[in-house]
């Protein structure tokens, strides 16, 4: 409770120097980070900080991820630098935020279509394992991505899966 009162006169004082302000300090801290990268990005947006179309978004999406495995691929180098750890945690920020903003263009709400990914994925999991006569764990690479793609065919071929259920 007193960090939060402690936010909130921190934001008050923020608020009431309006040198300090900023449009975008209306988007609450408090959301899902998804939902937060989606307001930031239309609040952003209002002010004409955009991307003009969706495809605009694609190039941005590669340019990110080359950062990300440029970062991962010195991490892989040097595991034992925390400091380089924390670049990949900010590139791969620096990417899902853009998957963010290219949803918000689409018209998708990022956290709606990552639910429906992960409802997918649990789908599909288990029909690898019951597929599998040995378990996953004794499987090689290749068996596994075997199972996986035979497993994608199947959900696919039984119909779209349902929409998963809103958060309260």
């Amino acid at each position: 409770m007193r960090n939060w009162e402690d936010i909130k006169s921190a934001e008050a004082s923020h608020a009431a120097d309006p040198q300090s302000s900023s449009k975008l300090d209306a988007v609450t801290r408090a959301l899902p980070a998804l939902a937060e990268a989606a307001k930031l990005g239309s609040k952003a947006a209002k002010s004409g900080f955009d991307w003009p179309h969706w495809r605009d978004l694609l190039p941005k999406l590669a340019e990110e991820t080359e950062e990300l495995k440029a970062e991962a691929a010195a991490v892989e180098r040097d595991p034992a630098n925390p400091a380089q750890q924390a670049k990949v945690e900010s590139e791969l920020g620096d990417l899902l935020f853009t998957v963010v903003n290219l949803g918000r263009h689409l018209g998708v709400d990022a956290e709606m279509a990552l639910r429906g990914c992960n409802l997918r994925f649990r789908q599909r999991f288990r029909a690898m394992e019951l597929a599998s006569a040995r378990p996953l764990e004794e499987l090689a690479p290749a068996e596994l991505e075997a199972l996986w793609v035979e497993a994608k065919r199947k959900l696919a071929a039984s119909g779209p899966t349902p929409a998963p259920e809103p958060r309260p």
